[in-house]
């Protein structure tokens, strides 16, 4: 599956779910997307931060799994952070995580169009225009 990394051009996070499509992966559906950001963070980061207890054998990857720990075991139990090989890693080749697309998201893109479209349109000088009465050249008695 070939993805661009510019948000525009990626993939949209279909509405009912995905499997993760990296070859050699697991077949597991994931129906939100922050599912599959953490199977990803996961499985298809080559290096990954590992947080690891001070005072005993804790260690985790996420680091509110850290934060927790120390805030229920006291200050002494601080986690320090240290980014190691993720012995899980399967390259995911040129996948990327697919965005979700909400409306503001919608009028970025929208508001984007916009400007590149006034940007080709020509723009009248409305200050410095002059203004002549067009009904003053269609009566007859005008005219000399």
């Amino acid at each position: 599956m070939s993805q661009a990394s510019s948000t525009s051009d990626r993939m949209v996070w279909p509405q009912g779910g995905m499997s993760c499509p990296v070859t050699g992966c697991t077949d597991k559906f994931f129906n939100t997307l922050n599912k599959m950001r953490n199977h990803y963070n996961q499985f298809h980061v080559l290096m990954r931060d590992q947080f690891a207890c001070s005072r005993c054998k804790f260690y985790c990857f996420k680091s509110t799994e850290a934060r927790r720990h120390t805030k229920k075991l006291g200050n002494s139990h601080l986690c320090s952070v240290r980014n190691i090989v993720n012995q899980h890693y399967i390259n995911p080749k040129d996948f990327t995580l697919p965005v979700i697309q909400t409306p503001a998201i919608n009028q970025r893109e929208v508001d984007r169009l916009q400007r590149l479209e006034a940007a080709k349109s020509p723009t009248i000088d409305l200050y410095h225009a002059r203004f002549i009465d067009l009904n003053y050249y269609d009566s007859d008695e005008n005219h000399h």
